[in-house]
């Protein structure tokens, strides 16, 4: 199969007041007062990625709630193939939670800061939760091969779990923005693309050219659950 992706995108719906759709948050919906939103793009991944782990894993989804990690509607359940979207309004609010610990700091959020917030999140919230990455470097010469990309990739996807992906530059691939955080969603792997969720907005990107062309590389990364939330919806 060419093609290996998330087999409930529903999940992140996000539905307004008027009934319109978009997938996973837009960091313009941060509040103005108390926040930064040009520098919200990894908070906003953050609660992409934190989302969909939620709403796929029951038990995680319960023990997030009783904590006081509210905003996401109910957990997918694989019996009927009707999925609720998010609430605009609800969905703020959780992410609100998550730019706590996933705020930009000076220069920006970086993969390491990244990590560290969803720790910090983990422990505040009595989630277990570890987390995996693969970092591009700045030299080419030391850079992971796109075969070696999609195998993290795959690893993540094929365990239902999207990725957040940190772009330093874009290189010469259109549609990818600078300094930012987007979700991967899938992989194309004879197409070398993944397909994208970048506030609000899906579209697929070249994923190799991306590899073999940013300036300053980036990272990926993955949100893993422990033991007990293991991928078995009820």
């Amino acid at each position: 199969m060419s093609v290996i992706g998330l087999k409930f995108k529903d999940l992140l719906l996000v539905e307004d007041e008027y009934g319109s759709l978009t997938t996973g948050g837009d960091q313009h919906w941060f509040p103005k007062e108390g926040f930064i939103p040009p520098g919200a793009c990894g908070a906003t991944t953050a609660s992409n990625v934190l989302a969909y782990l939620l709403r796929s894993r029951k038990e995680l989804y319960e023990k997030a709630a009783n904590a006081g990690l509210e905003g996401l509607a109910a957990p997918v359940d694989i019996r009927h193939a009707n999925i609720l979207p998010n609430k605009k309004r609800d969905f703020i609010e959780f992410m609100k939670k998550v730019y706590r610990f996933t705020y930009p700091r000076i220069g920006g959020l970086m993969a390491d800061a990244f990590l560290e917030g969803i720790s910090g999140l983990s422990e505040e919230y009595r989630l277990h939760i570890t987390v995996e990455r693969l970092i591009v470097p700045i030299a080419r010469s030391k850079r992971p091969s796109f075969v070696e990309s999609a195998e993290f990739l795959m690893s993540s996807l094929e365990a239902e779990l999207p990725v957040a992906f940190l772009i330093l530059s874009n290189g010469c691939v259109e549609g990818l923005d600078t300094w930012h955080w987007v979700t991967i969603l899938a992989l194309d792997e004879e197409g070398k693309r993944v397909q994208i969720a970048d506030n609000g907005n899906v579209f697929w990107a070249d994923i190799e050219t991306w590899l073999d062309t940013s300036i300053m590389g980036g990272s990926f990364v993955s949100l893993r659950p422990g033991v007990s939330g293991k991928y078995s919806p009820e």
